[in-house]
């Protein structure tokens, strides 16, 4: 049985990995433009999500008196709605690049709106290592 320090330290390392996988996907729409990889993001995107259910699940296991706890499942929940955001504007905007009724201009806009979306993301994960 895990004791209470190797399980927080398994939640920073969790939830580090999920910060260096957000990283990459901010790169990737960044650099490559999300025209040419929404299965590539979306696969990232979904992998995170299930990384935050299970840091989730991890956190809730931790004892109350050693960390505070509902503070930290209120942004790790917040975390997630906000993925799922994410996930569902990233299939809009799939859809309209399929049928071609998407500008570049926009494009890039919104490709804009999902980085910083993501950078949100990014700085609620550090309020929760802070929190740990």
């Amino acid at each position: 049985m895990m004791d209470i320090k190797d399980r927080v330290n398994t939640v920073i390392r969790d939830v580090e990995s999920v910060k260096d996988d957000l990283c990459k996907v901010s790169s990737v729409i960044l650099s490559r433009r999300l025209y040419n990889s929404v299965s590539l993001v979306n696969d990232i995107l979904f992998n995170v999500r299930s990384k935050i259910a299970n840091i989730v699940l991890s956190v809730n296991s931790i004892p109350l008196t050693y960390v505070d706890k509902w503070i930290i499942l209120k942004q790790l929940n917040m975390v997630l709605s906000h993925i799922d955001l994410i996930l569902d504007y990233v299939k809009i905007i799939a859809s309209q690049i399929e049928r071609r009724v998407i500008s570049e201009f926009r494009l890039k806009r919104e490709e804009d709106y999902i980085v910083k979306h993501i950078e949100y993301v990014i700085e609620s994960l550090n309020d929760v290592l802070k929190r740990l």
